[in-house]
Order: C-alpha cells, then structure tokens, then sequence
C-alpha cells in the first residue's frame, strides 16, 4: 500500500470514530455530548442507587450499597488490572444474579 492510500483510509476511519449516536436513533457529527447525555448520566446513576426514589423526592428509600461497592470493584478491574469489558460485565452479571437470588 502506498502511502496516500493510508492516509486515505485512516482519514475515513477517524471520520466513523467521530459520528456519535444521537437520541433520536441516527448519526450526528461531533465529538461533544450534548447536555441531555450529559444529564443522564447522574440520573441513571440515581436511579441505580436509590430505586425507589421518584422525580418528586429522587433520594427517598434505602440505598442500594451493593450497586455501588460492584460499580466500585468494576472500575478498579478495569482501569488498575486492565481486565476486559466482557470479562467484568460477565462478572458484574453473574454478582447481581447472585444478590437478587440471595437477598
């Protein structure tokens, strides 16, 4: 291969890695969030957190410590032992299998 046709193809590969999935099911262009992406983030951690919370009291209910001790243990897998995705979500599925059979 010669040179420009590297660069060609590497040029049309950034182009794929920089379309993000928008909201409404189709391709945008750009590498910002928008706000509403921003946003979810926190609520679905809320949601995750504290299940029985509503828009009205979003904190009410007991927290859910086991969600976040295994969101913990996943982001230490995988940032400091550099394990792979499947591999921790397989775990995190089989030890949320696990605590909903249990408790």
């Amino acid at each position: 291969m010669t040179r420009t046709a590297i660069g060609e193809i590497l040029t049309v590969q950034s182009r794929v890695t920089i379309a993000k999935l928008d909201h409404g099911g189709g391709y945008r262009a750009g590498g910002a969030a928008t706000l509403d992406q921003q946003a979810s983030i926190p609520a679905y951690a809320r949601h995750v957190l504290w299940p029985e919370g509503s828009e009205a009291t979003p904190f009410a209910g007991p927290f859910e410590w086991f969600s976040l001790l295994l969101t913990i243990a996943a982001f230490v897998a995988l940032w400091r032992f550099k394990v792979g995705v499947i591999p921790v979500l397989a775990a995190c599925a089989l030890a949320g299998l696990g605590y909903s059979l249990l408790g």
